[in-house]
């Protein structure tokens, strides 16, 4: 994800399991840095906003 960041861009993770959840809690992942939507509708839909809302 850091990689990631150091493009200029930010990942948007989608439909997490619980239990990838659960290790990557207890391997203590930072998942303020990440975008986190249940579905991927939810996150296209999230994208698209950002997309229009963005300054230009």
């Amino acid at each position: 994800m850091r990689a990631v960041g150091l493009l200029g861009v930010r990942a948007i993770v989608t439909g997490i399991r619980p239990a990838v959840a659960r290790t990557m809690t207890s391997l203590e992942f930072d998942m303020r840095a990440l975008g986190t939507h249940a579905t991927l509708r939810e996150a296209l839909k999230f994208c698209m906003r950002s997309v229009t809302s963005a300054p230009r």
